[in-house]
């Protein structure tokens, strides 16, 4: 599974090494504009089109490599004693932007942050049924399976109370005429280890297989139907064929009949991993966007929107786009920048086929009418994405006094958010992945009982020249030490010790004192130490004597 993933994300975006910066985005959360030439993961094949599915890291290959063993294993110079290294350490004060090689930056007894508590899983049995009136359809394809053509459907809760959804949906497949050309089976009940919960915002997605087509190609674009058990309504959505698609078809297997449309599986919700790098900025032309349903509170007209990356990989996404508000005519009426709390250029990593979610407010309207019904836009680096509305957007009253005509309000109740909180990261600070040698220095003889100084020098293999900085947040280290006649090692973890910043420039080493307990009851003979940056990050091993 995971070469047939990395080989997707190879033929899709060839590889290529990221800007790299110490903070890695573990979204959904405020982050500084990302940089673009990052690449993230890729979902799975079978939902690739819209999206959901699981994920791939895209530098997977280099964290393999980069091991806990993957770094060189050095030995000091056969002068070099304790003392020695003791003397360099306490030579530093805390480390700047311009460290040279030869500095040595301090040791500090700093514990790394605990990570997030996660929030508590939700019952799904708590919670209500969806009902196709709740949801959003989104459906896409192909990919090729064994003949049969394998594709995506996927409901996003556009509701404003949580539900849950389960089982499999019955699915049939038109032509752009409205014929049906695919049948499927019924929808089936779910059972309660199926339920997937819902917030506001929340996706779950099902394969489609379409298997047996002997005619010729049906006239595109293609519709998908999609129905739920104890539910009489419908949902229909255009299936997005983007990337190669729009004119495959499944293989013949059986002349004169009918061509079949399944589910092999039931609703599943979406694989959420955190990205271990600021990804690219969102492509509009893989968004879409929609209005939920307007209701109204002291005067002002509120609305959740909804923004669908329909990439195959992660993207950034401010939190806070410009909106605008259109009359029946296309005249833009409002379109002057939210009223805003989030920092300038906040964005969000928005993982492959998931949805940001947000809440706009519409107040004192107090010019003539416009022309109804009314449409929006959502401006992303200065390109229009329509939004789909749900219901029509109401003109709010004027609040204001008699006679005065200021501009109607416009803002964001809530920014734009993942549902369900925050992606834990595996590990606070995590560097997996980056392109640095890890190289260490211990003298080659310790006694037991003794806090041994040390030095770890890190330097910056990038093949593109590119530098990495290590701050902010300064990421944390595990020292593991493996003791003569175990074969268990102790590991502990520490914050690297980064002040206001630490810059890895291309070949140039940056130099860290370091300090490791030597239990008083170790035996005499050789130990070894492995020494890794973040969480599964560049390593270095090293050996060394213990004797009294």
């Amino acid at each position: 599974m995971i070469l047939a993933r990395l080989e997707e994300l190879l033929r899709t975006r060839p590889p290529d090494e990221p800007d790299y910066l110490g903070e890695p985005l573990v979204g959904p959360r405020l982050v500084r504009a990302a940089p673009s030439g990052a690449r993230a993961r890729m979902t799975s094949p079978g939902a690739a089109a819209v999206g959901f599915g699981g994920a791939l890291i895209g530098l997977l290959l280099f964290g393999l490599v980069a091991g806990p063993l993957a770094g060189p294993t050095t030995n000091p110079p056969s002068g070099q004693t304790a003392d020695a290294l003791a003397s360099a350490t306490s030579a530093s004060a805390r480390p700047s932007a311009s460290a040279s090689s030869s500095d040595v930056i301090p040791w500090i007894d700093e514990s790394p942050a605990p990570p997030p508590t996660p929030e508590p899983t939700p019952d799904p049995a708590s919670y209500q049924r969806c009902v196709a009136d709740d949801l959003i359809l989104v459906a896409g394809g192909w990919n090729g399976a064994t003949g049969s053509l394998a594709g995506g459907a996927s409901v996003i809760n556009a509701s404003n109370e949580p539900c849950a959804i389960g089982g499999k949906p019955g699915v049939d497949l038109f032509d752009s005429a409205a014929r049906l050309i695919a049948r499927g089976q019924n929808p089936t009940s779910p059972e309660p280890a199926d339920l997937v919960p819902l917030p506001t915002g929340g996706t779950a997605s099902v394969i489609t297989v379409w298997s047996g087509w002997c005619g010729e190609p049906p006239a595109r674009p293609l519709h998908l139907r999609l129905r739920l058990p104890n539910d009489k309504t419908e949902l229909t959505a255009r299936v997005d064929e983007a990337g190669g698609s729009e004119t495959a078809v499944p293989r013949c297997d059986s002349p004169g009949s009918d061509s079949s449309f399944g589910v092999p599986l039931p609703f599943e919700a979406p694989e959420q991993v955190p990205p271990d790098y600021p990804p690219e900025d969102c492509a509009v032309d893989r968004l879409q966007g929609f209005l939920g349903t307007w209701g109204a509170a002291a005067g002002t007209s509120y609305a959740s929107m909804f923004i669908l990356n329909r990439d195959r990989v992660d993207c950034a996404l401010g939190i806070e786009p410009r909106i605008e508000i259109l009359d029946f005519f296309g005249h833009v009426l409002v379109n002057d920048e939210p009223a805003s709390s989030a920092a300038p250029g906040s964005t969000l990593a928005l993982p492959a086929g998931s949805v940001a979610v947000g809440s706009l407010g519409f107040a004192d309207w107090c010019s003539a009418a416009p022309a109804s019904p009314l449409a929006a836009n959502v401006v992303i680096d200065g390109i229009r994405l329509p939004l789909e509305l749900r219901s029509d957007i109401p003109v709010p009253p004027c609040m204001e006094a008699p006679g005065t005509s200021s501009p109607p309000g416009l803002f964001y109740d809530r920014s734009l958010a993942i549902p369900g909180g925050e992606l834990a990261p595996e590990e606070p600070n995590s560097m997996n992945g980056l392109p640095v040698r890890v190289s260490i220095e211990i003298p080659a003889s310790v006694a037991p009982g003794t806090d041994q100084d040390y030095i770890v020098d890190l330097l910056n293999v990038s093949q593109f020249g590119k530098p990495i900085n290590l701050f902010p947040p300064c990421p944390s280290y595990t020292e593991s030490l493996t003791l003569p006649g175990t074969t268990r090692d102790v590991p502990t973890t520490y914050q690297l010790n980064c002040g206001q910043s630490v810059v890895l420039e291309p070949g140039a080493p940056v130099r860290f004192a370091m300090r490791i307990a030597i239990p008083p009851d170790s035996a005499a003979g050789t130990a070894s130490l492995v020494w890794q940056l973040g969480a599964r990050g560049p390593s270095g091993k090293t050996a060394f004597v213990i004797a009294p």
